[in-house]
């Protein structure tokens, strides 16, 4: 399992919607939508953010090749 999977859109593109298939693609336990880059980020965390800059941040598009159908 990962530490923690940071995934990165535009608002609308579908993070908050798919939150939860990606969350166990990931093997993750909790969900942070809104993250804005705060330097301690939980273990077993998907934190959803529109920042970029975030390094080891990951796409939406990405996670979503990840989870699959």
């Amino acid at each position: 399992m990962p530490k923690s999977v940071v995934v990165y859109g535009p608002t609308g593109c579908g993070k908050t919607r798919n939150a939860e298939r990606m969350l166990k693609a990931f093997g993750l336990q909790f969900i942070y939508d809104g993250y804005s880059g705060e330097p301690l980020l939980p273990e077993g965390v998907l934190a959803l953010t529109n920042r970029t800059d975030i390094p080891g941040s990951i796409s939406f598009d990405e996670a979503m090749q990840r989870v699959g159908p």
